[in-house]
C-alpha cells in the first residue's frame, strides 16, 4: 500500500495575487483537492461514495507553515499521508513541494472529524473503516506529536539537498 501518494499540479493564474504568488488560503484548497484525488486514484475511495452513504469528513482544524512561495504556471508536487485516526478523526499531512522534490513550499496538518450528514453529529469509524486506515497510516510520521518538529525535519532535509 503506497502511504505517501503523490501527484503534479499547476498553479493557476486565478489562484495567484498580482505578484504571481499562490494566494494563501489557496495553498489548502490544493492540498485538500489532492488528497480527495489521492484517495480515489491509489486507494479507490471516492469522497462522494461516503457523502451519498450520509458520512463524511468535517475539517476541524489546520495547521500550515509557509516555507516557499509557489508562483503562477509552475507545477508542484503535493504529497499527502495519513498521520493518525481514532474512532472520530482523521490527521492527515500534505506537503507541497517543488516538482523535483528539492524545495518545500509548504506543509499543511489536517484533522477531520467523521460525521453523519443528515444530523451534523460526531460518529465513530466502523470497524473496517478503522481496519483500512491502519493499512494507510504512514508510521514514521508517528513519531512527530506536533507539526513544528516535522517543520523542522523537512527544512533540515531541504538544506541538506541544497548543500548536495
Amino acid at each position: 500500500m503506497i502511504k505517501e501518494p503523490a501527484s503534479i499540479y499547476t498553479i493557476r493564474f486565478q489562484d495567484c495575487d498580482p505578484m504571481g504568488h499562490l494566494n494563501n488560503s489557496r495553498y489548502i484548497d490544493y492540498i485538500i483537492n489532492a488528497r480527495e484525488d489521492h484517495m480515489d486514484h491509489y486507494y479507490n475511495r471516492k469522497l462522494s461514495d461516503f457523502i451519498a452513504s450520509g458520512y463524511c469528513w468535517v475539517v476541524t482544524n489546520h495547521e500550515i507553515y509557509y516555507i516557499k512561495p509557489s508562483i503562477y504556471n509552475e507545477k508542484v508536487k503535493i504529497q499527502t499521508s495519513l498521520i493518525e485516526a481514532d474512532e472520530t478523526s482523521i490527521l492527515v499531512e500534505g506537503i507541497m513541494m517543488s516538482e523535483d522534490e528539492r524545495q518545500f513550499k509548504s506543509l499543511l496538518w489536517t484533522r477531520y472529524f467523521y460525521v453523519n450528514v443528515k444530523t451534523g453529529k460526531r460518529e465513530q469509524h466502523s470497524p473496517e473503516q478503522m481496519e483500512f486506515f491502519n493499512t494507510l497510516k504512514n508510521d514514521h510520521l508517528s513519531q512527530y506529536k506536533e507539526s513544528k518538529s516535522r517543520l523542522k525535519t523537512l527544512l533540515d532535509l531541504q538544506k541538506s539537498r541544497v548543500t548536495k
